[in-house]
């Protein structure tokens, strides 16, 4: 059940607070004076705190996309028709 909260909390973080995160347990991981048990709890942690900017990353990114595309003046709809099966044709 912690490891519930603790992932509902990451999540409603900002990018910014999870890439700070994730630089010190690097910071950490990379002196080597962590403990085994411990080591592998900050790796779990940071491979957590990594998926979890992807997909700040990727939302931000679309958030872009559709201005982009709404300035343009372009239904979003006319356009995830025209180009939604590109990424399965590669």
């Amino acid at each position: 059940m912690a490891k519930k909260a603790q992932n509902e909390r990451q999540s409603e973080a900002t990018f910014a607070c999870n890439l700070r995160e994730l630089e010190q347990i690097v910071a950490a991981l990379e002196r080597g004076e962590v403990e085994l048990e411990k080591s592998l709890e900050l790796y779990e942690r940071g491979a957590a705190l990594i998926g979890c900017c992807r997909k700040q990353l990727q939302q931000a990114e679309m958030r872009i996309e559709k201005m982009q595309i709404g300035k343009q003046g372009v239904s979003l709809e006319a356009v995830e028709e025209e180009g939604g099966d590109d990424e399965d044709q590669s």
